[in-house]
């Protein structure tokens, strides 16, 4: 008797929809749902979520609108698996691209998501950068609070961190450095921790862009390795 041959129903996944698949398994686990309760709690069903999960079907942008919305889902993260898994401004990526239901994330991060956040973190940037430039302006003493200050430059640390390449992350790390000068000069007459906290999360930063940097740079080349080893 002829033996019958299974056919899986399901496509593989290229490399990348895997990623991408496997990270979004990762920020559901985050909430402490299951994925029958997530599903729920979204409008979507269980199965829409293990098919997912599971890496059996592409992440679709209508599941990955909900969960960048709904729990801050840096969907840059998301698609990419290069920096900080929140993001500040996931309401305003979320509510202009006008994609198909059945849309893949990839494809929708690509053409509409990326070029958006890019343009939403410059613009944000520029915003804090004259406020805070403001704050100092008017000096300790006519100035806000220095927990507002402080706040405020923190706001902009986190921003930087969200810068999408090198070159605009030095360039908003050169503005962040001049604030934290600025300060320095105004804690002078009136001390405080305010530029050594700033100045500090500016080396942090710093430093975990780089790691992420040689992370993107050796990625390719041990996955190579990897192929040649097996």
């Amino acid at each position: 008797m002829a033996k019958t041959r299974l056919v899986s129903q399901w496509k593989p996944l290229s490399n990348l929809e895997q990623g991408i698949c496997a990270r979004f398994a990762e920020a559901r686990q985050v909430t402490g749902l299951s994925q029958v309760e997530w599903g729920r709690k979204h409008g979507f069903s269980r199965d829409e979520v293990h098919n997912v999960e599971l890496r059996r079907v592409p992440l679709k942008w209508h599941l990955a609108r909900r969960l960048i919305a709904a729990h801050r889902v840096n969907p840059r993260w998301l698609a990419e698996g290069f920096g900080p898994t929140d993001f500040s401004l996931v309401l305003a990526v979320t509510a202009r691209p006008n994609a198909r239901k059945n849309a893949l994330f990839s494809e929708v991060y690509e053409a509409e998501v990326k070029p958006l956040m890019d343009e939403l973190l410059s613009e944000a940037l520029a915003n804090e950068l004259a406020s805070v430039g403001s704050m100092l302006e008017r000096g300790p003493k006519a100035g806000p609070a220095r927990a507002v200050l402080q706040d405020s430059t923190m706001r902009l640390l986190d921003l930087a961190l969200q810068m999408p390449d090198q070159e605009t992350f030095r360039s908003a790390i050169s503005d962040l450095q001049q604030v934290a000068f600025k300060l320095a000069r105004v804690a002078s007459a009136q001390p405080d921790q305010t530029a050594a906290v700033i100045a500090a999360r500016i080396e942090e930063l710093c430093s975990f862009r780089e790691r992420e940097r040689m992370a993107r740079r050796t990625a390719p080349e041990e996955k190579q390795q990897r192929r040649e080893g097996s």
